[in-house]
């Protein structure tokens, strides 16, 4: 190779000006060529007026530094050789080659072409499979979190660090102008061209989909990078656990349509006074910012997941809605979960049961839940970068420019997903760090099918139950599933990081009107219990079972009541003209008017309602 000063002697005064008009140039002296061809963006200006095929000769030529002839450029492209002499001439014009003519032959086959030594200290022309392969190695040096500051110790200069990290943010790459916008304008070539002699950066030019010059951190520094200023992030005091609540709301939207219903008005808008009792049944939920969710949300996100689980549907102006298809999964809290996650996938969303915001991808899910099992903890940023960074490396050829373009969508998609696993528990949120919950490491052994084969620690004893059945729960300190079993069958009292609650004869009847058996609530109360349990509390819970009155009104409006006194009461009472027939001793045909009236006089006498609690689809 021969250096730039030598084969600009060449150059006539038309051939010089000629070249600093391609390069933008004001002055044109052979100096401001040279200077301007050995930078970054005096390269990327002339390269990105060449055609594909030159660009393509031109990478052919810098990879083989000994010269390559005319016969061999054919042979590797399949390119004419009157294409190829014609290539090389606009190249040599461009200060980007120089040839060596074989006098020996007739024809130029084996004329020989050479790059420059300056140019190819920055000529990296590649596919984009080499800067995707280039992002997948620095997602593996990420996701297996190898720091050495070693790396960028020579960096000192805050708009250096700056710079760094704002690559490490855009997915360890970016382009040229994209680079050169967040950059000094007096100072951005000089960072640049440190940034490369320091081996912190790489630079490649693209010639596919279209021609494009890129910035990649060095593999080896971005985790370092990517680190930097963690412990400045805002929320190191935050601390978000929300455990399984969104099932036990799942549960407590469930008890509230199936006993007082769940109607549409005349506008085709839900009664207010339906979704005003399901949102004050929710237990709170808090996002990433730890902000709490508003509760008309969380019912609003419950109705949603129900009508998703196929429990929740309408018919004509009348909700449906029945647990029987969750009854295998309603005890197991972990199964639940992984049916939600399933039954999420965002789509076309029709109908009245519409989620409060949008929904993440199933595979989005997924691939945090693997990536949190590997790095453990981890600060928002990090996580981040992170996956931004294999988003980029997973990228075909036709959609690599487009998603650098659109980071801003591929962060939001990341929020989204972030935010739902916050909401369902599966991540913990704790002094600004990011992790996988108690339930998250279950969940995330089922999808990468590697069961921990740790003994389990031996439960901790820390719930107080005093003799008129209150319950002292510490939420934190007990097992997430242990938390939901005894949420489900005791009424919630306060809720707080201390939760305290009380075993009821109507929380236990609603348990079991849900399908749900005591046999896991019992056993998480004598396993977490610091006391003992009561000796008397299993036979008084039988009782309470034994002694309800159940009361079935069906959508053909057929009432049905395990006690036949019921029906007696309603024909002698202010019900009475609300009953059209009575038909056997336990069944009666009730008028839809009178629907509330009968419902007020059923929960007088602590019956279980259920109301409309089949599923029928309007045709």
């Amino acid at each position: 190779m021969k250096e730039i000063t030598e084969t600009i002697k060449k150059f006539s005064p038309e051939e010089i000006r000629e070249l600093g008009s391609r390069l933008g140039l004001k002055k044109k002296a052979k100096k401001d060529l040279i200077s301007a061809l050995t930078t970054i963006t005096g390269l990327h200006n002339l390269l990105k007026t060449l055609d594909t095929g030159s660009l393509r000769i031109l990478m052919a030529i810098y990879e083989t530094p000994e010269g390559v002839t005319f016969v061999e450029i054919q042979k590797k492209l399949k390119i004419e050789i009157n294409a190829i002499e014609k290539s090389t001439e606009a190249l040599s014009r461009g200060l980007l080659i120089y040839t060596i003519k074989n006098r020996q032959m007739l024809h130029s086959k084996m004329d020989k072409a050479y790059g420059i030594s300056e140019i190819a200290e920055l000529l990296h022309i590649v596919e984009p499979a080499a800067i995707t392969d280039r992002l997948h190695k620095n997602y593996l040096h990420l996701e297996t979190s190898k720091i050495n500051k070693e790396h960028i110790q020579p960096v000192r200069d805050r708009e250096t660090k700056e710079f760094l990290k704002f690559m490490a943010e855009s997915g360890c790459v970016i382009s040229l102008d994209t680079a050169r916008d967040h950059l000094p304008s007096k100072s951005a070539e000089k960072i640049l061209h440190g940034l490369l002699s320091q081996n912190l950066v790489h630079v490649f030019q693209c010639y596919r989909p279209e021609f494009n010059t890129y910035l990649v951190l060095n593999e080896k520094a971005c985790p370092t990078i990517s680190f930097l200023d963690d412990t400045d992030e805002p929320g190191k005091k935050l601390a978000v656990c929300n455990r399984y609540f969104i099932l036990n709301n799942l549960l407590h939207a469930y008890d509230v349509i199936s006993t007082f219903g769940l109607f549409l008005t005349k506008q085709q808008e839900f009664r207010k006074i339906d979704i005003r009792r399901i949102s004050e049944a929710m237990l709170p939920l808090r996002d990433m910012g730890g902000t709490d969710l508003p509760v008309e949300e969380s019912a609003q996100l419950s109705m949603f997941l129900l009508n998703r689980l196929g429990c929740l549907k309408m018919n004509k102006d009348i909700a449906g809605i029945s647990l029987f298809d969750l009854r295998n999964d309603i005890g197991q809290p972990l199964m639940l979960l992984r049916r939600i996650l399933k039954s999420i996938e965002p789509g076309t969303e029709g109908g009245y049961f519409t989620p409060p915001f949008e929904m993440p991808r199933y595979e989005c899910v997924k691939s945090i839940i693997r990536l949190l099992h590997k790095l453990k903890s981890v600060s928002h940023r990090y996580l981040q970068i992170t996956l931004l960074t294999r988003s980029l490396s997973e990228s075909d050829e036709p959609s690599f420019g487009d998603r650098l373009m659109d980071l801003a969508a591929e962060r939001e998609r990341f929020g989204i997903t972030l935010n739902f696993l916050c909401i369902t528990g599966i991540i913990d949120v704790d002094g600004g760090r990011i992790s996988l919950s108690d339930i998250g490491m279950n969940l995330a052994s089922h999808i990468l099918k590697a069961y921990s084969s740790a003994e389990e620690e031996p439960a901790r004893k820390n719930i107080y139950i005093n003799p008129d059945f209150t319950l002292v729960i510490p939420a934190r300190e007990l097992p997430s599933d242990a938390l939901y079993h005894l949420l489900t069958h005791t009424d919630i009292i306060k809720h707080d990081i201390i939760i305290n609650a009380i075993i009821s004869k109507a929380s236990i009847v609603r348990a079991q009107k849900r399908g749900m058996t005591l046999d896991r609530f019992l056993e998480s109360l004598s396993v977490h219990s610091r006391n003992e349990v009561p000796q008397n509390l299993a036979f008084l819970l039988k009782e309470w079972s034994n002694q309800t009155i159940n009361v079935g009104i069906s959508q053909t409006i057929l009432l049905t009541t395990s006690h036949p006194e019921f029906i007696d009461e309603l024909l002698m009472g202010m019900a009475k003209d609300g009953i059209t027939e009575r038909i056997s001793h336990n069944h009666a045909l009730l008028k839809k008017e009178y629907i509330d009236e009968i419902i007020k006089i059923a929960r007088k006498k602590d019956a279980v309602i259920s109301l409309f609690n089949e599923i029928e689809e309007e045709d």
